[in-house]
């Protein structure tokens, strides 16, 4: 059992924030995901987010000629140092589960999406929240609440959801 974790999930869109992406149709622009050079992984997920809240009618990968060769956007990672590593959590590890350990950790992406039109403009786009991690013997209670994931939070529907709403609020600006 040591290494099973409970994490809290991003909150979950209110009847406003749902009504808000409800009016907002997708766009017809495409966007490509700069590879950040320093921890590509992380802009590969942002790709694999982006890919999957459609908003966009393609996102692309490090290849801003792919799309007809025109990308409309483009999105690089903005470093902000979300995740808590705690060396308590070896407690925890050292005793396959048996005593429990919790912290405080923050989760989130920020990235910038940039036009590449006359005149570029910059958006700024943060999904960020906070909770309390458990490991140990007492996530498998804890995962029995609908704000807590045992997989993680980039894989949520919520977190997808938030991505959407943030990215919508963006666009909408800049028009």
């Amino acid at each position: 059992m040591a290494g099973c974790s409970s994490v809290r999930l991003p909150p979950a869109l209110t009847d406003e924030e749902l009504d808000f992406i409800r009016n907002h149709k997708p766009l017809n622009v495409s966007v490509d995901v700069k590879e950040d050079s320093m921890y590509p992984a992380y802009s590969r997920q942002l790709y694999e987010t982006l890919k999957g809240i459609n908003v966009f009618k393609e996102v692309t990968y490090n290849k801003p000629e792919s799309s007809g060769g025109k990308t409309e956007y483009v999105a690089e990672m903005k470093w902000r140092d979300y995740h808590t590593n705690s060396p308590q959590f070896m407690v925890t590890f050292v005793t396959f589960g048996i005593i429990p350990s919790w912290k405080e950790e923050n989760h989130g992406v920020s990235f910038l999406l940039k036009s590449t039109g006359n005149p570029p403009e910059t958006r700024n786009i943060e999904v960020a929240w906070s909770g309390t991690t458990l490991k140990g013997w007492v996530m498998s209670f804890a995962n029995f609440s609908s704000d807590r994931s045992s997989d993680g939070p980039y894989d949520s529907k919520r977190y997808f959801d938030r991505m959407k709403l943030a990215v919508m609020k963006a666009l909408a600006a800049a028009k």
